[in-house]
């Protein structure tokens, strides 16, 4: 057995920490131990309670949270987004929003940034959304209302990844797939994705 580690042996410990033991990794890259356990220490990686008596949930859960979670993810934008199309080739959308976006990116697109409902100029006195210049781009490549539509099915379902990355650091990989999952299923989130 080896005393000392190389890089490539320090990469896959910094890989694999969370998944295996560090038994299973001193096994594999044919090291003692204490020097798998003496790496982690060093690289300063913050050790989860491995062991033998991890329950099996635990483990799938440290193994596939992130795919399962970019999986569902996924899914949720794919669903919202073809709930989308179908409504809008149906005539099924009654409010004013999508409506007043797209007639405000057709303004700044033709040298004007006045939209008015009522009196008042929606972007400068009404909404004041500056993110629209960011869009107003991408409407000149896909032009029409689905554009809009499908970018804020695709926002609103990727907000679920930070939720996950946010819950993964301060719990573990099980709850901060559970929080992603609690994210895409909260009715209110719906409602943003299908209007």
């Amino acid at each position: 057995m080896s005393k000392k580690i190389t890089k490539k042996q320090k990469r896959f410990i910094e890989k694999n920490y969370q998944n295996l033991l560090p038994e299973q990794m001193a096994q594999v890259l044919k090291i003692k131990t204490e020097l798998v356990q003496q790496t982690i220490r060093d690289l300063g990686l913050k050790v989860t309670p491995q062991s033998s008596s991890l329950k099996p949930i635990d483990k799938f859960f440290n193994r596939y949270a992130w795919r399962l979670t970019a999986i569902v993810t996924i899914a949720y934008i794919s669903l919202f987004s073809l709930i989308c199309v179908l409504r809008y080739n149906a005539f099924d959308y009654g409010d004013w929003d999508t409506a007043t976006y797209v007639h405000l990116i057709w303004k700044i697109l033709h040298g004007s940034m006045y939209s008015s409902i009522g009196e008042v100029n929606f972007l400068l006195g009404g909404h004041m959304n500056f993110i629209i210049f960011l869009i107003t781009p991408i409407s000149v490549l896909f032009p029409g209302p689905l554009t809009l539509v499908l970018l804020q099915n695709l926002f609103v379902g990727l907000g679920a990844l930070p939720i996950y990355l946010l819950a993964r650091d301060i719990l573990n990989k099980k709850f901060a797939f559970l929080f992603s999952l609690l994210y895409l299923f909260y009715p209110a989130i719906h409602f943003i994705s299908y209007s």
